[in-house]
């Protein structure tokens, strides 16, 4: 979503065009994670090439509303100059968003591309989980920025723990395979790095989240 100076003058309109482009980028990002992960158990190297170039596309778009910003300030009005720090500090999050799932594109990339081994029955199904339980989470943030119903941030904020905690606990579960059975290091180096950056990914959205609930309360002061 790229900022057009002349759109956006008032509080409200920030609000608007903030919460189009976090549950646009959101959505995007739902569907990559899901997509990579499958392409990743199915070892589809074309699929994960093709995430790849649609990262960027999104990781390009942001930049390019960056790049308005300094038109997109110049333009507001006097009551909505302090609102748009949180519209620019919301397009940096999402910046980390998109970077944190850049990541994890890159290294399955380049692991599908090597031809090491593909993931294990477990590890697959750990996964699969951590998958369903991202997009039910990211479902209900996209809901809540389609909407702009911002009173139900707290509940969502809440699953964050509940996430990372599924996620810590499939990263004792691979330290434990290898311990005992597992003899496969690119394949754990893989499996590690996808956990670690869904962690980083999970806590860019949730800072997010955190700065949205702030900026609801200054909105609310100054109404």
């Amino acid at each position: 979503l790229k900022i057009e100076k002349s759109d956006i003058q008032t509080l409200q309109q920030v609000t608007e065009a903030s919460s189009v482009q976090i549950s646009e980028v959101i959505t995007k990002t739902n569907v990559l994670y899901k997509e990579i992960v499958e392409s990743l158990i199915k070892q589809d190297l074309p699929a994960l090439q093709t995430d790849k170039k649609l990262i960027k596309k999104l990781q390009k778009e942001l930049n390019s509303t960056n790049s308005s910003l300094y038109d997109f300030i110049r333009n507001l009005d006097d009551s909505s100059v302090k609102g748009s720090r949180y519209y620019i500090q919301s397009l940096g999050y999402l910046q980390d968003i998109v970077e944190n799932l850049g990541v994890i594109s890159s290294n399955v990339l380049d692991h599908v591309d090597n031809n090491h081994k593909a993931l294990k029955p477990n590890q697959a199904n750990d996964l699969a989980i951590i998958v369903e339980k991202l997009g039910q989470w990211y479902a209900k943030i996209n809901d809540v920025y389609k909407r702009q119903e911002f009173s139900k941030i707290d509940d969502i904020i809440q699953e964050k723990n509940d996430l990372q905690e599924i996620n810590n606990e499939f990263l004792d579960k691979q330290i434990e395979r290898i311990r005992t059975s597992e003899n496969s290091p690119k394949n754990a180096k893989l499996y590690f790095s996808i956990l670690l950056e869904t962690n980083e990914l999970i806590s860019s959205t949730f800072k997010l989240l955190r700065l949205h609930k702030e900026f609801e309360t200054f909105r609310n002061t100054n109404k």
